[in-house]
Protein backbone atom coordinates (compact mmCIF):
# COMPACT_ATOMS: atom_id res chain seq x y z
CA UNK A 1 0.00 0.00 0.00
CA UNK A 2 2.80 2.42 0.73
CA UNK A 3 5.41 2.71 -1.81
CA UNK A 4 7.25 5.21 0.28
CA UNK A 5 8.00 3.15 2.89
CA UNK A 6 11.56 3.31 3.53
CA UNK A 7 14.43 1.29 5.93
CA UNK A 8 17.45 1.98 6.81
CA UNK A 9 20.00 -0.85 7.86
CA UNK A 10 23.25 -2.54 6.20
CA UNK A 11 23.17 -5.92 5.22
CA UNK A 12 25.68 -9.16 4.61
CA UNK A 13 24.82 -12.07 2.63
CA UNK A 14 22.79 -15.49 2.85
CA UNK A 15 24.08 -18.70 3.99
CA UNK A 16 25.81 -20.94 2.79
CA UNK A 17 26.46 -25.05 3.86
CA UNK A 18 28.78 -23.86 6.79
CA UNK A 19 26.47 -21.00 7.63
CA UNK A 20 25.08 -20.79 11.46
CA UNK A 21 21.68 -22.83 11.59
CA UNK A 22 19.64 -20.03 12.83
CA UNK A 23 17.01 -19.89 10.69
CA UNK A 24 13.44 -19.02 12.19
CA UNK A 25 11.00 -19.17 10.19
CA UNK A 26 8.70 -15.68 9.00
CA UNK A 27 4.67 -16.08 10.39
CA UNK A 28 1.94 -13.79 11.20
CA UNK A 29 1.30 -13.04 15.05
CA UNK A 30 -1.29 -10.29 16.96
CA UNK A 31 0.65 -7.62 16.33
CA UNK A 32 2.41 -6.73 20.17
CA UNK A 33 4.08 -3.56 21.21
CA UNK A 34 7.80 -3.27 21.10
CA UNK A 35 8.11 -6.40 19.38
CA UNK A 36 11.78 -6.42 18.12
CA UNK A 37 10.77 -9.35 16.09
CA UNK A 38 7.77 -7.32 14.40
CA UNK A 39 9.83 -4.51 13.27
CA UNK A 40 11.58 -4.83 10.02
CA UNK A 41 14.09 -1.83 7.90
CA UNK A 42 15.39 -1.92 4.68
CA UNK A 43 18.89 -2.21 3.44
CA UNK A 44 20.75 -0.63 0.60
CA UNK A 45 23.33 -2.64 -1.05
CA UNK A 46 23.70 -1.31 -4.40
CA UNK A 47 21.08 -0.86 -6.83
CA UNK A 48 18.89 -3.43 -4.09
CA UNK A 49 17.32 -3.87 -0.60
CA UNK A 50 16.98 -6.11 1.83
CA UNK A 51 14.35 -6.60 4.42
CA UNK A 52 16.24 -6.84 7.93
CA UNK A 53 14.53 -7.80 11.42
CA UNK A 54 15.14 -5.29 13.90
CA UNK A 55 14.90 -8.09 16.76
CA UNK A 56 17.97 -10.51 15.09
CA UNK A 57 20.72 -7.58 13.92
CA UNK A 58 22.56 -9.00 10.78
CA UNK A 59 19.33 -11.43 9.45
CA UNK A 60 17.10 -10.78 7.17
CA UNK A 61 14.54 -11.57 5.13
CA UNK A 62 16.20 -14.85 2.87
CA UNK A 63 14.98 -17.38 0.49
CA UNK A 64 16.02 -20.93 1.56
CA UNK A 65 18.46 -22.57 -0.99
CA UNK A 66 16.97 -25.64 -2.49
CA UNK A 67 18.61 -28.60 -4.67
CA UNK A 68 16.53 -26.70 -8.23
CA UNK A 69 18.07 -24.19 -10.10
CA UNK A 70 15.63 -21.84 -9.88
CA UNK A 71 13.44 -20.89 -6.57
CA UNK A 72 9.53 -21.31 -7.49
CA UNK A 73 6.22 -20.81 -5.39
CA UNK A 74 6.19 -22.58 -1.98
CA UNK A 75 10.20 -22.37 -1.56
CA UNK A 76 10.50 -21.02 1.99
CA UNK A 77 11.18 -17.94 3.36
CA UNK A 78 13.17 -17.58 6.21
CA UNK A 79 14.68 -15.09 8.27
CA UNK A 80 18.33 -16.08 7.98
CA UNK A 81 21.93 -14.67 7.87
CA UNK A 82 22.43 -11.72 6.02
CA UNK A 83 25.86 -12.48 3.92
CA UNK A 84 26.58 -15.84 4.99
CA UNK A 85 29.74 -16.91 6.34
CA UNK A 86 33.68 -15.64 6.86
CA UNK A 87 35.95 -15.56 3.43
CA UNK A 88 38.60 -18.19 3.07
CA UNK A 89 40.73 -14.77 3.18
CA UNK A 90 39.97 -14.39 7.04
CA UNK A 91 40.41 -11.18 8.75
CA UNK A 92 36.06 -11.43 9.70
CA UNK A 93 35.20 -10.21 6.14
CA UNK A 94 31.65 -11.34 4.72
CA UNK A 95 31.12 -12.61 1.70
CA UNK A 96 28.86 -9.95 -0.95
CA UNK A 97 24.80 -10.46 -0.31
CA UNK A 98 23.42 -12.85 -2.72
CA UNK A 99 20.41 -12.41 -5.05
CA UNK A 100 17.60 -14.60 -2.83
CA UNK A 101 18.61 -11.83 -0.23
CA UNK A 102 16.39 -8.87 -2.17
CA UNK A 103 13.18 -7.79 -2.31
CA UNK A 104 11.68 -4.94 -3.50
CA UNK A 105 8.17 -3.66 -2.58
CA UNK A 106 5.70 -2.58 -4.91
CA UNK A 107 2.01 -1.44 -3.98
CA UNK A 108 1.34 -4.48 -1.71
CA UNK A 109 3.69 -6.85 -2.18
CA UNK A 110 7.20 -8.14 -1.41
CA UNK A 111 8.60 -8.77 -4.75
CA UNK A 112 12.12 -11.06 -5.08
CA UNK A 113 14.76 -9.20 -6.63
CA UNK A 114 16.42 -12.47 -7.68
CA UNK A 115 16.13 -12.75 -11.39
CA UNK A 116 15.83 -16.81 -11.17
CA UNK A 117 12.61 -16.17 -9.20
CA UNK A 118 10.39 -15.45 -12.09
CA UNK A 119 8.56 -12.13 -10.21
CA UNK A 120 7.50 -13.98 -7.46
CA UNK A 121 6.39 -12.46 -3.92
CA UNK A 122 6.82 -12.96 -0.74
CA UNK A 123 3.71 -14.30 0.96
CA UNK A 124 2.52 -15.62 4.53
CA UNK A 125 -0.66 -18.02 5.48
CA UNK A 126 -2.39 -16.59 7.80
CA UNK A 127 -3.07 -19.36 10.90
CA UNK A 128 -6.22 -21.21 10.65
CA UNK A 129 -9.30 -20.15 12.52
CA UNK A 130 -9.07 -21.57 16.06
CA UNK A 131 -5.66 -22.67 15.78
CA UNK A 132 -2.49 -21.21 17.37
CA UNK A 133 -0.69 -18.38 16.10
CA UNK A 134 1.55 -18.52 13.68
CA UNK A 135 0.79 -21.36 11.52
CA UNK A 136 3.17 -21.53 7.89
CA UNK A 137 6.66 -19.87 7.19
CA UNK A 138 6.42 -17.65 4.64
CA UNK A 139 7.32 -18.88 1.23
CA UNK A 140 7.55 -17.55 -2.68
CA UNK A 141 4.14 -17.10 -3.77
CA UNK A 142 2.01 -15.48 -7.12
CA UNK A 143 2.31 -11.90 -6.57
CA UNK A 144 -1.80 -11.67 -6.66
CA UNK A 145 -2.18 -13.90 -3.93
CA UNK A 146 -4.26 -12.44 -0.90
CA UNK A 147 -1.23 -14.01 1.00
CA UNK A 148 0.92 -11.47 -0.83
CA UNK A 149 -0.38 -7.94 0.23
CA UNK A 150 1.07 -6.28 3.06
CA UNK A 151 0.47 -3.28 4.61
CA UNK A 152 3.61 -0.89 5.49
CA UNK A 153 4.58 1.50 7.65
CA UNK A 154 3.33 2.07 10.99
CA UNK A 155 0.77 0.52 13.60
CA UNK A 156 0.46 1.73 17.01
CA UNK A 157 3.55 2.94 18.71
CA UNK A 158 6.08 0.63 16.67
CA UNK A 159 7.83 1.59 13.32
CA UNK A 160 8.43 -0.65 10.49
CA UNK A 161 5.80 -3.28 11.12
CA UNK A 162 4.18 -5.20 7.98
CA UNK A 163 0.69 -5.98 8.04
CA UNK A 164 -0.76 -8.63 6.42
CA UNK A 165 -3.78 -6.97 5.00
CA UNK A 166 -6.26 -10.07 5.06
CA UNK A 167 -5.58 -11.15 8.32
CA UNK A 168 -4.33 -8.08 10.03
CA UNK A 169 -1.71 -9.77 11.84
CA UNK A 170 2.29 -8.70 12.02
CA UNK A 171 5.10 -10.32 9.94
CA UNK A 172 6.95 -11.71 12.91
CA UNK A 173 10.10 -13.65 13.29
CA UNK A 174 8.47 -16.61 14.79
CA UNK A 175 9.27 -20.36 16.19
CA UNK A 176 13.34 -20.59 16.86
CA UNK A 177 14.66 -23.40 15.42
CA UNK A 178 18.26 -22.39 16.95
CA UNK A 179 19.87 -19.92 19.06
CA UNK A 180 21.06 -16.74 17.55
CA UNK A 181 25.29 -16.36 16.98
CA UNK A 182 26.85 -15.41 20.16
CA UNK A 183 27.67 -11.47 21.14
CA UNK A 184 30.79 -10.24 20.39
CA UNK A 185 32.49 -10.01 23.38
CA UNK A 186 32.38 -6.99 25.58
CA UNK A 187 34.22 -4.79 28.26
CA UNK A 188 35.81 -6.52 31.03
CA UNK A 189 33.81 -6.27 34.23
CA UNK A 190 35.16 -4.24 36.93
CA UNK A 191 34.21 -3.28 40.65
CA UNK A 192 33.33 -4.25 44.07
CA UNK A 193 29.82 -4.67 43.78
CA UNK A 194 27.33 -6.34 41.50
CA UNK A 195 25.54 -3.50 40.13
CA UNK A 196 29.42 -1.47 39.74
CA UNK A 197 30.32 -4.82 37.85
CA UNK A 198 27.16 -4.50 35.64
CA UNK A 199 27.68 -0.55 35.02
CA UNK A 200 30.99 -1.59 33.95
CA UNK A 201 30.12 -3.53 30.73
CA UNK A 202 27.35 -1.37 29.78
CA UNK A 203 24.77 -3.39 31.01
CA UNK A 204 23.09 -1.31 33.65
CA UNK A 205 21.20 -2.67 36.70
CA UNK A 206 17.67 -1.38 36.51
CA UNK A 207 16.57 -3.32 39.52
CA UNK A 208 18.98 -3.88 42.39
CA UNK A 209 17.11 -5.51 46.22
CA UNK A 210 18.79 -7.10 48.90
CA UNK A 211 17.90 -7.76 52.75
CA UNK A 212 21.71 -7.64 52.97
CA UNK A 213 24.14 -5.52 51.87
CA UNK A 214 24.41 -2.73 49.29
CA UNK A 215 25.07 -3.35 45.58
CA UNK A 216 26.59 -0.79 44.80
CA UNK A 217 29.79 0.59 46.51
CA UNK A 218 28.32 4.45 46.58
CA UNK A 219 24.85 3.11 47.99
CA UNK A 220 24.12 4.59 51.49
CA UNK A 221 20.60 4.32 51.55
CA UNK A 222 18.34 1.71 52.76
CA UNK A 223 17.38 -1.72 51.65
CA UNK A 224 14.27 -2.61 53.15
CA UNK A 225 11.55 -1.30 55.64
CA UNK A 226 10.10 -2.97 58.47
CA UNK A 227 6.56 -2.38 59.72
CA UNK A 228 5.13 -2.87 63.30
CA UNK A 229 2.14 -4.52 63.70
CA UNK A 230 1.08 -3.25 67.19
CA UNK A 231 1.29 0.56 66.18
CA UNK A 232 1.80 0.15 62.42
CA UNK A 233 4.62 2.18 62.31
CA UNK A 234 7.70 1.98 59.79
CA UNK A 235 11.49 1.80 60.28
CA UNK A 236 13.40 1.71 56.75
CA UNK A 237 16.71 -0.36 57.69
CA UNK A 238 19.85 1.08 56.22
CA UNK A 239 23.46 -0.35 55.56
CA UNK A 240 25.64 0.43 58.18
CA UNK A 241 28.14 2.05 56.09
CA UNK A 242 28.39 3.33 52.56
CA UNK A 243 28.61 -0.09 51.01
CA UNK A 244 28.39 -1.71 53.19
CA UNK A 245 26.14 -4.66 55.27
CA UNK A 246 22.13 -4.45 56.95
CA UNK A 247 22.17 -2.58 59.94
CA UNK A 248 19.88 -5.61 61.76
CA UNK A 249 20.36 -4.05 65.25
CA UNK A 250 17.92 -0.97 63.99
CA UNK A 251 15.19 -3.77 63.36
CA UNK A 252 16.13 -5.57 66.42
CA UNK A 253 15.14 -2.44 68.31
CA UNK A 254 12.57 -1.69 66.48
CA UNK A 255 11.03 -4.83 66.97
CA UNK A 256 11.71 -5.73 70.22
CA UNK A 257 8.52 -7.58 71.92
CA UNK A 258 6.57 -7.02 68.47
CA UNK A 259 5.86 -9.22 65.30
CA UNK A 260 7.39 -6.95 62.40
CA UNK A 261 6.67 -7.53 58.36
CA UNK A 262 8.87 -6.42 55.64
CA UNK A 263 6.33 -3.46 54.24
CA UNK A 264 9.02 -3.04 51.47
CA UNK A 265 12.92 -3.74 49.60
CA UNK A 266 14.00 -0.50 48.14
CA UNK A 267 15.47 -0.68 44.82
CA UNK A 268 19.26 0.58 44.96
CA UNK A 269 18.99 1.98 41.33
CA UNK A 270 18.32 5.19 39.84
CA UNK A 271 15.16 3.52 38.48
CA UNK A 272 13.61 3.45 42.12
CA UNK A 273 11.80 0.23 40.90
CA UNK A 274 10.94 -0.42 44.98
CA UNK A 275 8.93 -3.84 45.76
CA UNK A 276 6.20 -3.49 48.06
CA UNK A 277 3.50 -5.56 49.34
CA UNK A 278 0.97 -6.41 46.67
CA UNK A 279 -2.59 -5.46 47.76
CA UNK A 280 -3.75 -9.29 47.29
CA UNK A 281 -0.95 -10.92 49.00
CA UNK A 282 0.70 -10.35 52.92
CA UNK A 283 4.38 -9.32 54.19
CA UNK A 284 7.20 -12.04 55.54
CA UNK A 285 8.21 -12.09 59.25
CA UNK A 286 11.23 -9.49 58.92
CA UNK A 287 12.87 -11.99 61.78
CA UNK A 288 12.26 -14.71 60.58
CA UNK A 289 15.54 -15.63 59.50
CA UNK A 290 18.72 -15.05 60.50
CA UNK A 291 22.41 -15.09 58.80
CA UNK A 292 26.02 -14.45 59.31
CA UNK A 293 26.90 -12.75 56.08
CA UNK A 294 30.70 -11.38 56.45
CA UNK A 295 30.19 -11.39 60.54
CA UNK A 296 27.41 -9.42 60.53
CA UNK A 297 23.73 -10.37 61.58
CA UNK A 298 21.37 -9.95 59.02
CA UNK A 299 17.99 -11.05 58.02
CA UNK A 300 16.74 -12.84 54.85
CA UNK A 301 12.97 -12.38 53.30
CA UNK A 302 11.71 -15.75 54.02
CA UNK A 303 8.54 -16.61 52.55
CA UNK A 304 7.44 -19.74 55.00
CA UNK A 305 3.33 -19.04 54.33
CA UNK A 306 1.09 -19.64 50.99
CA UNK A 307 -0.34 -16.12 49.92
CA UNK A 308 3.05 -13.73 50.64
CA UNK A 309 4.51 -11.99 47.65
CA UNK A 310 5.68 -8.22 46.71
CA UNK A 311 5.42 -6.43 43.59
CA UNK A 312 5.63 -3.47 41.17
CA UNK A 313 3.29 -3.44 38.48
CA UNK A 314 2.87 0.00 37.24
CA UNK A 315 5.48 2.27 38.08
CA UNK A 316 8.89 0.61 36.98
CA UNK A 317 10.96 1.87 34.84
CA UNK A 318 14.22 0.44 32.75
CA UNK A 319 12.37 -2.97 33.23
CA UNK A 320 12.37 -4.86 29.90
CA UNK A 321 9.44 -5.23 27.33
CA UNK A 322 9.01 -6.93 24.33
CA UNK A 323 11.78 -9.04 23.55
CA UNK A 324 14.09 -6.80 24.99
CA UNK A 325 17.18 -8.60 26.42
CA UNK A 326 17.90 -8.48 30.31
CA UNK A 327 19.72 -10.45 32.77
CA UNK A 328 18.71 -11.44 36.62
CA UNK A 329 20.48 -13.37 39.44
CA UNK A 330 19.28 -13.94 42.68
CA UNK A 331 20.72 -15.77 46.13
CA UNK A 332 18.18 -17.62 47.60
CA UNK A 333 18.40 -20.90 49.41
CA UNK A 334 18.56 -24.57 48.47
CA UNK A 335 17.21 -26.04 51.73
CA UNK A 336 13.54 -24.21 51.79
CA UNK A 337 11.39 -24.21 48.85
CA UNK A 338 8.39 -26.18 47.72
CA UNK A 339 6.68 -27.54 44.41
CA UNK A 340 4.20 -24.71 44.15
CA UNK A 341 3.84 -21.90 42.12
CA UNK A 342 5.80 -19.61 42.24
CA UNK A 343 8.74 -18.60 43.86
CA UNK A 344 10.07 -16.00 41.29
CA UNK A 345 12.15 -12.96 40.83
CA UNK A 346 12.20 -11.01 37.89
CA UNK A 347 10.02 -9.47 35.06
CA UNK A 348 6.40 -10.03 35.08
CA UNK A 349 3.34 -8.76 34.06
CA UNK A 350 2.11 -5.47 34.82
CA UNK A 351 -1.34 -6.22 35.47
CA UNK A 352 -0.63 -9.15 38.29
CA UNK A 353 -3.12 -11.28 35.28
CA UNK A 354 -1.88 -14.23 33.14
CA UNK A 355 -1.61 -12.19 29.96
CA UNK A 356 -0.44 -15.49 27.78
CA UNK A 357 3.01 -17.07 27.09
CA UNK A 358 6.34 -15.19 27.04
CA UNK A 359 4.79 -11.96 29.06
CA UNK A 360 6.76 -12.36 31.83
CA UNK A 361 10.32 -14.01 32.39
CA UNK A 362 11.68 -14.61 35.89
CA UNK A 363 13.98 -16.57 38.54
CA UNK A 364 12.10 -19.86 39.51
CA UNK A 365 13.31 -21.95 42.74
CA UNK A 366 11.74 -24.94 44.05
CA UNK A 367 10.46 -27.83 42.80
CA UNK A 368 7.55 -27.76 40.88
CA UNK A 369 7.56 -29.54 37.39
CA UNK A 370 4.43 -29.49 36.60
CA UNK A 371 5.18 -27.81 32.60
CA UNK A 372 7.38 -30.15 32.05
CA UNK A 373 7.13 -32.66 28.96
CA UNK A 374 8.60 -35.60 30.74
CA UNK A 375 8.57 -35.59 34.43
CA UNK A 376 11.74 -36.27 36.09
CA UNK A 377 12.23 -39.75 38.22
CA UNK A 378 13.61 -37.55 40.84
CA UNK A 379 10.66 -35.24 42.24
CA UNK A 380 12.85 -33.86 45.16
CA UNK A 381 14.38 -30.84 43.30
CA UNK A 382 14.80 -28.10 43.97
CA UNK A 383 15.92 -26.76 40.69
CA UNK A 384 16.74 -22.98 38.76
CA UNK A 385 14.11 -22.89 36.47
CA UNK A 386 12.55 -19.88 33.90
CA UNK A 387 9.05 -19.06 34.82
CA UNK A 388 8.11 -17.55 31.32
CA UNK A 389 4.21 -17.58 32.15
CA UNK A 390 2.00 -20.71 31.98
CA UNK A 391 5.00 -22.44 32.59
CA UNK A 392 8.71 -22.89 34.61
CA UNK A 393 11.54 -24.84 32.37
CA UNK A 394 14.83 -25.82 33.22
CA UNK A 395 15.24 -25.72 28.89
CA UNK A 396 13.47 -26.45 25.94
CA UNK A 397 11.36 -29.06 24.75
CA UNK A 398 14.09 -31.83 24.42
CA UNK A 399 15.78 -31.53 27.96
CA UNK A 400 16.34 -34.65 29.75
CA UNK A 401 14.71 -34.07 33.05
CA UNK A 402 16.82 -36.64 35.17
CA UNK A 403 20.11 -34.46 33.76
CA UNK A 404 18.88 -31.17 35.82
CA UNK A 405 20.78 -30.40 38.88
CA UNK A 406 19.64 -29.82 41.63
CA UNK A 407 21.14 -27.49 44.58
CA UNK A 408 20.11 -28.69 48.21
CA UNK A 409 22.81 -26.59 49.52
CA UNK A 410 22.83 -23.49 51.98
CA UNK A 411 23.14 -20.64 49.93
CA UNK A 412 22.37 -20.27 45.71
CA UNK A 413 23.65 -18.13 42.84
CA UNK A 414 20.50 -18.23 39.98
CA UNK A 415 20.93 -16.60 37.57
CA UNK A 416 18.48 -16.41 34.07
CA UNK A 417 19.35 -13.82 31.10
CA UNK A 418 17.23 -13.73 27.81
CA UNK A 419 17.17 -12.08 24.72
CA UNK A 420 15.76 -12.71 20.90
CA UNK A 421 15.52 -16.37 20.80
CA UNK A 422 17.18 -17.46 23.59
CA UNK A 423 17.60 -18.12 27.41
CA UNK A 424 19.96 -18.83 29.47
CA UNK A 425 20.20 -20.24 33.25
CA UNK A 426 23.20 -20.61 35.00
CA UNK A 427 23.51 -22.19 38.76
CA UNK A 428 25.83 -22.30 41.85
CA UNK A 429 27.02 -22.27 45.21
CA UNK A 430 26.67 -18.80 46.61
CA UNK A 431 29.71 -19.97 49.29
CA UNK A 432 32.31 -20.84 46.87
CA UNK A 433 33.28 -21.70 43.56
CA UNK A 434 32.07 -20.32 39.57
CA UNK A 435 29.13 -21.36 37.76
CA UNK A 436 27.70 -23.98 36.20
CA UNK A 437 25.59 -23.56 32.69
CA UNK A 438 22.52 -25.48 33.04
CA UNK A 439 21.11 -24.85 29.53
CA UNK A 440 21.58 -22.23 27.02
CA UNK A 441 19.55 -22.16 23.84
CA UNK A 442 15.80 -21.59 23.02
CA UNK A 443 12.97 -21.88 24.91
CA UNK A 444 10.12 -24.50 24.86
CA UNK A 445 8.33 -24.49 21.17
CA UNK A 446 5.15 -26.50 22.55
CA UNK A 447 4.02 -22.40 23.63
CA UNK A 448 4.18 -19.63 21.78
CA UNK A 449 7.46 -18.15 23.82
CA UNK A 450 8.51 -16.47 20.59
CA UNK A 451 8.02 -13.73 20.22
CA UNK A 452 8.62 -13.12 24.09
CA UNK A 453 6.01 -10.00 25.28
CA UNK A 454 7.50 -9.34 28.72
CA UNK A 455 5.43 -6.63 30.08
CA UNK A 456 8.61 -5.01 32.92
CA UNK A 457 6.40 -5.43 35.98
CA UNK A 458 8.59 -6.74 38.84
CA UNK A 459 7.52 -10.03 41.25
CA UNK A 460 9.34 -11.32 44.58
CA UNK A 461 7.59 -14.39 45.73
CA UNK A 462 4.59 -15.05 43.71
CA UNK A 463 4.16 -16.23 39.96
CA UNK A 464 2.91 -13.38 37.20
CA UNK A 465 -0.34 -13.82 38.08
CA UNK A 466 0.06 -13.75 41.60
CA UNK A 467 -0.17 -17.49 41.86
CA UNK A 468 0.95 -17.18 45.40
CA UNK A 469 1.36 -20.93 46.75
CA UNK A 470 5.42 -21.18 46.78
CA UNK A 471 7.57 -21.05 49.33
CA UNK A 472 11.33 -19.60 49.58
CA UNK A 473 14.04 -17.24 50.79
CA UNK A 474 15.00 -13.89 49.50
CA UNK A 475 18.60 -12.69 49.93
CA UNK A 476 19.49 -10.47 47.03
CA UNK A 477 18.98 -10.17 43.93
CA UNK A 478 19.39 -7.92 40.54
CA UNK A 479 17.92 -7.17 37.32
CA UNK A 480 20.89 -6.01 34.84
CA UNK A 481 19.15 -4.33 30.84
CA UNK A 482 21.36 -6.39 28.11
CA UNK A 483 22.09 -9.74 27.81
CA UNK A 484 25.40 -9.72 29.63
CA UNK A 485 28.41 -12.04 29.10
CA UNK A 486 29.53 -15.40 30.65
CA UNK A 487 32.64 -13.12 32.15
CA UNK A 488 30.25 -10.30 33.76
CA UNK A 489 28.11 -13.33 35.03
CA UNK A 490 31.27 -15.49 36.64
CA UNK A 491 32.83 -11.52 38.44
CA UNK A 492 29.05 -11.73 39.71
CA UNK A 493 29.37 -14.84 41.01
CA UNK A 494 33.12 -14.25 42.14
CA UNK A 495 31.43 -11.27 44.28
CA UNK A 496 28.86 -13.09 45.61
CA UNK A 497 31.15 -15.51 46.94
CA UNK A 498 33.77 -12.88 48.38
CA UNK A 499 30.05 -11.15 50.16
CA UNK A 500 31.05 -14.23 52.67
CA UNK A 501 27.57 -15.98 52.91
CA UNK A 502 26.94 -17.90 56.26
CA UNK A 503 30.70 -17.22 57.43
CA UNK A 504 31.90 -15.87 60.43
CA UNK A 505 34.18 -12.68 60.45
CA UNK A 506 37.23 -14.68 60.87
CA UNK A 507 36.96 -16.40 57.56
CA UNK A 508 35.97 -13.73 55.36
CA UNK A 509 38.19 -12.94 52.18
CA UNK A 510 38.25 -9.09 51.25
CA UNK A 511 35.90 -8.28 48.37
CA UNK A 512 36.73 -9.33 45.02
CA UNK A 513 37.71 -6.22 42.85
CA UNK A 514 37.39 -6.32 39.48
CA UNK A 515 39.66 -4.16 37.57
Amino acid sequence: MCNAFRFTSIAYSLISAHANSFTPPVQLHDCGPRLATQQWKRGKNGSVYTLDVVGHTGYCLNVVPTRASKPKAGTQVYSANCGGTTTSSGGGTRDPPTAAEFWEIVGDNIVSKDPNASSLCFGVQPPHAGGPMGGNSGSLVDCSSADAQFQFGMRGSDAGTIVHKSSGLCLTVGRCAAPPPPLPPGASPKGTHPCDIYDSTGNPCVAAHSMVRALYSAYAGPLYSVRRSSDNETLAIPVLETGGMANSAMQDGFCAGHDCVVDRIFDQSPRANHLGIFSKDTGVNASADKHAVAGHPVYSAYFNLPGMGYRNINTTSGIALGEEPESMYMVTSGKHYNNRCCFDYGNAESDAHDDGDGTMEAIYFGNDETWWRERPANKTGPWIMADIENGMYAGDDNIDPDAVPTWHIDYVTAMLKGRVCEMSLKGGNAQQGALTTLYDGVRPQHNLYNPMRKQGGLILGTGGDNSNGAVGTFFEGAIASGYVSAATEEAIQANIVAAGYGRPSESISHPVMFI
